[in-house]
Formats: C-alpha cells, structure tokens, sequence
C-alpha cells in the first residue's frame, strides 16, 4: 500500500493522465476499514486527569532545581519528560533528532534567546514531501537543550546525536532504548507515548483545530486519526474546519508554528523588508525577512508562518489580512462551482495564512495594551 501511495503521488506530480487529485486523496487518506479506523481513540477518555497533569509539572519543577547536579543520562531522561509534554513526539522522532535540529535565535537588543525545534516527522520518512517541521519550543526546554547538547559533545568518541546511550562509546540511543527511557521517566504517573500523543491531540481538538492541523502537528500520514479525536470532543458543534482564521482559541495553536520576533520598524528602507502582492494588492512594510539569500516561496503567503519573518509593530498587518480574506474568498466561489471545496488545499493554506496574521495582530494589541 505504501508503495502504490508513492508511485500514485509520482505520477500525480509528473501530471500523468490518469492519476487524479480525487485518488491521490483516496490513497492518502486511506488506511483501515470504514468503522474500525481508531475506534480505541473513540471510545476511551483521551484526557490526562488533573492530578496526572499536575504530578507532571511538580517533577519538572523539582528537576529544575537539582539539574545542574544531573549526570548525563539523568539530564537526557528530565528532557525527555518536557520534550514529550510540550510536543508528544513518538520515540522513533526523539532517535533522529541532532544538534543541529534545535534552532536558536537571539534578540541582539535584549539578548533574549528564542528556541525552536526541527522535528523530524517519522512516518513522513517514505513520501516524496518527507522531512522535518518546525516546532516552537519553550525557553525553558530550549535552554535545557542547550545545556544537554554541550555535556553530550564532551563524551568519546564525538557524536551528532542529541540523546545517546550510557554504553556501547555514546552511540545514538535506539527506539527500543528510548522507549524504555521513556516509561521510566514517567514511571511516577504511569504514562507512554500514546497516552501524551491522545492527550496533546484531544487538547487541541477541544481547542478548536481543525483536523489538518492536528495531522501536522502530530505528523500523521492521513486526516482519520485527527478525525477520531474531534468525534470525541463534547465541542464539535463549534468544531469546524470552515471556521480556521475564525475561531479564536485556535490563534494559540497556530502560534505554536510561528518562530519570527515582533520588532519595531527601522527607520531607513533595507533590502529585505516583506513587500509582494496578495490578490491584485501591493502590500509592503510589513516586515523584515531575515533569510540570507532569495525566498523561494512566495512572500506574504509564506511570511506569517516562517520563523524567518519578523512583523513590524506598526506593520499594517490589517491591510494584509483584508486582502488574504478577499482573495481566499476568490478561491471558495471558484471551487463552490466546481465542487472542489472538500480537497481544496489552496483554501486550507490561504485560512491557515489568515489565522497566522490574526494572531500577529492580536499579539501587537495586547502588547500595546500591555505597555499602556
């Protein structure tokens, strides 16, 4: 089955007759029966309870104040703990990360350090668009990473890998090692992966995220899974994916994708401030692009979502969001005619575009606010 997904996907992009958007959806979201797909999801609470949760961020709060104490493998097992409470990765994600995947940014003015992660997406490894997405991590576990990778270039022989094993020369941790390190670690509330993972997902779904939100967020090849978890949400009536850009919860989903720091507008015009055309609209003055060569993607409908961009406080975002919503309408009368809503990813990255510059801007108000 995977192999058919691939060769279809291929021949999709070739734009080979015979291979349709209609059956590349087919395959990709294809994956058990009808009724059986995830019905363990559907028919258990997927919630942590509060007194798990809580448990949870005593340990790490305990951790904090004895880790300049912690050995190695004691420092790898506490990052474990935040690293799966903040992003629910699976073990075989946590083996492929390398230093190199955690990203760092400093505000020069402040010296503040800004952190992101670059998660490899596992069962991504065999489609044709595979790879790694950015996540946006805490300080707190973008420090802790920090620290984990300066102890780990200590060891011998020299390693790329961010956790590694107590035996065997430090080679890169295996999945099976990692699992185990994983159960241990949160041996205190009786947890796995999957429990995080249900967690994180069904939190999300409350929150109002769409399902393929959820997909990427989690890495999920197909749309069932994030399916399940919104049927067994006790909010679905405001759960809907037409409602992306409109749902205000949702905008602390969307951030977590968002990396690029809100600055103030230099006085002088550089050569890299944001400026393209959305629609028929020249919008420019929005931002600043801190990408060291050419953009290959097309600017203000890539910005809001790269951690790249930097919105100027005083940027007229609003103008943007005006002309993204005119335009994504264009796109929904045109796909109404031609009966191509449902699978219509144009719309979907357009709404996803809308939201991100919602949340720039709800960011500036309370900002401003704030500083009142």
């Amino acid at each position: 089955m995977i192999i058919l997904k691939i060769f279809y996907e291929w021949c999709y992009s070739k734009g080979i007759n015979g291979f349709d958007k209609k059956g590349l959806t087919f395959l990709q979201e294809y994956k058990y029966p009808k009724g059986i797909s995830y019905k363990r999801i559907r028919l258990r609470e997927t919630y942590l309870e509060d007194g798990i949760v809580n448990k949870i961020l005593e340990k790490l709060k305990q951790n904090e104040n004895q880790i300049s104490n912690f050995s190695l493998q004691e420092l790898q097992k506490h990052i474990i703990i935040r690293l799966c409470w903040e992003l629910a990765p699976r073990p075989s994600q946590i083996y492929f990360l390398n230093f190199e995947d955690l990203l760092v940014m400093k505000n020069h003015q402040s010296n503040k350090k800004y952190y992101s992660l670059d998660l490899p997406m596992s069962k991504k490894l065999g489609q044709i668009t595979n790879g790694k997405r950015i996540r946006r991590i805490s300080s707190i576990l973008g420090k802790e990473l920090e620290l984990l990778i300066s102890e780990t270039k200590k060891v011998s022989p020299p390693t790329n890998a961010m956790f590694v094993t107590s035996y065997n020369n430090h080679v890169r941790c295996p999945c099976h090692i990692i699992n185990r390190i994983l159960l241990e670690s949160f041996s205190f509330v009786n947890l796995g992966s999957i429990e995080l993972r249900h967690h994180l997902a069904q939190s999300f779904a409350d929150d109002g995220a769409p399902i393929e939100i959820i997909a990427e967020i989690l890495g999920h090849n197909t749309l069932i899974a994030s399916k399940a978890y919104i049927k067994a949400t006790p909010k679905i009536v405001e759960i809907k994916t037409k409602a992306l850009g409109k749902f205000e919860p949702y905008h602390k989903i969307i951030n977590m994708l968002l990396t690029g720091e809100i600055i103030n507008k230099p006085q002088s015009i550089e050569k890299n401030w944001v400026q393209g055309i959305v629609g028929m609209e020249y919008i420019g003055e929005i931002g600043k692009c801190n990408l060291q060569q050419i953009c290959p993607k097309n600017p203000i409908y890539s910005c809001y979502t790269c951690k790249k961009f930097h919105p100027f406080k005083n940027g007229d975002h609003h103008k943007v969001l005006e002309a993204l919503e005119k335009h994504v309408q264009l796109f929904i009368d045109i796909g109404l005619k031609r009966n191509d809503i449902k699978n219509n990813r144009t719309i979907i990255q357009l709404r996803e575009t809308i939201t991100a510059v919602k949340t720039v801007i709800q960011i500036i108000s309370q900002n401003e606010q704030a500083n009142k």
